[in-house]
């Protein structure tokens, strides 16, 4: 039996390091949208104010080939996952960062990848109104999940003709990213959920009531909030009740306010 462990164990190591070592080495789950040029406009817009996004102007240059412009962050939704906007490909990836399958409590990709595509929208990188990108997303989300997709085919690129013709997805949601040269060198250092080394002004003073009850004081008595696990997965969000918000465990991160405070 011990001589059994010690082989897992050892498996286990090898395989782990491979992960490290060799990022690229496996089809991550996640999802690659294309554009014809000229549908959509992919520019940086408002991204590179975020201290979690990482802005890349043709600067990344590994060999005679691969140029990457654009901006890579992981998302704010699941930070298990990360986000690839290429300009030159006018190209949106996501993809898990490990290679482990999905388990029962992770969120649909379906749910992160139209998250994704509505933060891109509201800082400006993609070029639709509000109400556009909504209804653009949900169509190529639910053409991306039909049943037959078989039957209309593999369109890799979302143009045009999908607008008059026919309809016209990616490749399935959750069927396997088409991986970008060195990605994991193209993030930056800070997720979403970090929490800012910068002081800033006017904090607020948050008092714990009860095991999963927090006051804020300084703060409107109705305020938006989202409330993160330290790995960046939202368990909650919604509008503060009488200057409180319920914690459904701790630690936790409260993102409120423009600010994120770590609640314990």
């Amino acid at each position: 039996m011990k001589k059994y462990i010690i082989l897992v164990m050892f498996f286990t190591t090898i395989l782990f390091a491979d992960e490290i070592e060799k990022p690229e080495s496996n089809i991550r789950v996640g999802t690659d949208l294309k554009f014809d040029k000229g549908y959509i406009s992919l520019h940086f817009g408002e991204s590179c104010s975020k201290y979690f996004i990482n802005c890349i102007d043709s600067i990344y240059i590994w060999d005679s080939t691969t140029i990457f412009t654009g901006i890579a962050y992981y998302s704010t939704l699941d930070t298990n996952y990360a986000v690839f906007v290429n300009f030159e490909e006018n190209e949106i990836i996501m993809h898990r960062i490990s290679c482990r399958s999905q388990s029962v409590n992770d969120l649909p990709v379906k749910d992160i990848l139209r998250n994704e595509f509505l933060k891109l929208q509201e800082w400006g990188v993609v070029q639709l109104t509000k109400d556009s990108a909504e209804h653009l997303i949900d169509r190529m989300i639910a053409n991306m999940t039909s049943d037959s997709y078989d039957i209309v085919g593999v369109f890799y690129t979302h143009g045009f003709i999908c607008d008059t013709l026919w309809d016209c997805g990616g490749l399935p949601v959750d069927g396997g990213a088409i991986m970008i040269d060195n990605w994991w060198n193209l993030l930056p250092d800070d997720k979403p959920t970090s929490i800012s080394q910068t002081p800033v002004a006017n904090r607020f003073n948050i008092f714990r009531i009860n095991r999963g009850t927090f006051f804020i004081e300084g703060l409107n008595k109705s305020s938006p909030y989202k409330i993160f696990d330290v790995n960046g997965i939202l368990l909650k969000q919604g509008i503060t009740e009488n200057v409180e918000v319920q914690v459904p465990k701790t630690p936790a991160i409260l993102d409120i306010a423009h600010q994120k405070i770590l609640l314990k």
